[in-house]
């Protein structure tokens, strides 16, 4: 983030835990849907069920952390609907 801050750079990002750091935007997997997925497929193996027969599943879930600080530091205009899908703003 600070090479990128010196060449005045946006950077975005997809973990949740580098919202704070100063990326513009974040989207991430939720980790409590992962989890909650993750132990329903974890039920079914200890019920018998085969690894190999559980098919690869994706959580649909997003979550969208925007940095307003960043975002006016940078003067980048982030639209209202994107703010107003945002889990998280930072302002």
């Amino acid at each position: 983030m600070e090479a990128a801050r010196r060449v005045r750079l946006p950077v975005t990002a997809y973990s949740p835990a580098f919202a704070d750091m100063g990326p513009i935007l974040v989207l991430a997997r939720d980790y409590r849907d992962n989890g909650l997925e993750s132990g329903q497929m974890a039920a079914r193996v200890l019920r018998g069920e085969l690894p190999s027969m559980i098919p690869f599943f994706s959580v649909p879930t997003l979550s969208y952390i925007v940095n307003l600080k960043t975002a006016t530091a940078y003067n980048i205009q982030l639209s209202p609907q994107l703010v107003a899908k945002a889990t998280r703003v930072i302002r």
